[in-house]
């Protein structure tokens, strides 16, 4: 078998130091198939003699070893049932993909839902009107903030045990949410927004806004309050319990302003 010296990093053959290792002072390293780690092999996971020659002559092969160039040289070496670790790469890091956050008041009436589940139906009445605890729909103006575009951060990459460098993953960067006719990416501020007033539906993988909606169903107390704005809402079932004193609407050029009110 052959044998590598380590004279001088650049003459040494990687991939034959990797089959046959490198002989450093008296010792035989190795390289892992990764390139990540440059290791003493112990054949005997008790071998106290060899680990205390290596922690003995450390220093001597520190200095051999940062002599050759290599990468990522441990300060004291790393003693393990079979290998005694003398060097280790760095593993990239992998970016953090964009992300959309919705924004807390189109959250809200979802965590009241989870509110009605676990709580008692009389602590509910005590505490809250339940007109405002169900609301059917949420709506948003012109302009209105909906969520917020978190960028991608890249990834870092990382170093062998050669000094070479390794590559992170390419980190998806399209935003993970499509968005719909009546929205917008505002670049500046990274904020999604309305594009025209009207009803806000966020789904799996989209955001919406539809300024004309219809509302299918009765208005009652599972319901609850009805705040719409937008240019068209239709409602294909009755309203129930709503006196005309609480029913309040206007049209401006822009846009139907309307409030049902149990």
């Amino acid at each position: 078998m052959g044998r590598v010296e380590a004279e001088n990093m650049f003459e040494i053959d990687k991939e034959q130091a990797k089959k046959l290792g490198i002989w450093i002072d008296n010792f035989l390293v190795k390289v892992s198939d990764d390139d990540m780690l440059l290791y003493i092999e112990k054949e005997d996971p008790l071998d106290r003699i060899l680990e205390a020659k290596v922690l003995k002559d450390w220093d001597k092969i520190k200095k051999e070893l940062k002599k050759q160039g290599f990468f990522g040289i441990l300060p004291t070496p790393e003693i393990l049932p079979d290998k005694i670790i003398l060097a280790k790469g760095l593993l990239p890091m992998e970016g953090i993909p964009e992300k959309i956050v919705i924004l807390e008041k189109f959250l809200s009436f979802l965590d009241k839902t989870e509110v009605l589940k676990s709580k008692d139906e009389k602590e509910i009445f005590e505490k809250e009107d339940l007109r405002e605890l169900h609301k059917k729909i949420i709506c948003v103006d012109k302009d209105e903030a909906i969520a917020k575009r978190i960028p991608p951060v890249p990834g870092i990459p990382g170093i062998n045990i050669w000094g070479d460098t390794i590559e992170p993953p390419p980190t998806p960067s399209q935003i993970p949410f499509s968005l719909g006719k009546f929205v917008y990416l505002d670049e500046k501020d990274n904020l999604i927004k309305a594009k025209e007033p009207g009803v806000v539906i966020i789904e799996k993988d989209s955001i919406n806004v539809y300024p004309e909606y219809t509302l299918d169903g009765d208005i009652d107390y599972s319901t609850g309050n009805v705040y719409f704005k937008g240019k068209k809402l239709k409602i294909t079932g009755d309203i129930k319990s709503v006196s005309y004193t609480h029913l309040r609407a206007h049209e401006t050029s822009l846009h139907l302003v309307c409030r049902l009110l149990l």
